[in-house]
């Protein structure tokens, strides 16, 4: 829960050593903020968003946490996936649309949708979601959700 913080950015930040793992990262914001729209009561501001990632490994590219695919398994080719070489930090962000130019968007809530190969499941165990520089909330891993 971000409490509808304003920001341009998102990110998920794990320093316990272990690779960060996301299938999909949505950034909810609720509708009566958007103004002059007649959307849904929560609208997924992360989709075609700007992705990046402090390392990559196996082919799992940082655009893949906002391609609208919450598969979570390695084969769906869904998943990001950062390389355990490059430290014990690890960082996905996405720049929301019109974030480049400074309009930022009052952050509800961000969904992050887990690795369900059970090789995998519990690294994302204590990554931390942030909006802008607000810290909304630290992952918790619970077998089968």
């Amino acid at each position: 829960n971000c409490g509808n913080h304003s920001a341009s950015e998102v990110s998920v930040k794990l320093s316990n050593g272990q690779t960060l793992q996301i299938c999909e990262l949505e950034v909810l914001v609720v509708e009566e903020n958007m103004p002059d729209v007649d959307i849904p009561k929560f609208v997924n501001v992360a989709i075609n968003a700007t992705a990046a990632a402090s390392s990559v490994a196996h082919g799992g590219v940082a655009s893949r946490v906002n391609d609208g695919n919450t598969n979570g398994y390695w084969g769906g080719r869904s998943c990001y996936h950062s390389d355990s070489r490059a430290g014990p930090q690890h960082t996905v962000s996405l720049l929301l649309p019109a974030g480049e130019v400074g309009q930022k968007y009052p952050v509800s809530y961000v969904n992050v949708y887990n690795r369900l190969d059970s090789c995998c499941d519990e690294r994302i165990k204590g990554a931390m979601v942030f909006a802008g520089e607000k810290q909304c909330g630290q992952l918790q891993f619970q077998e089968g959700k």
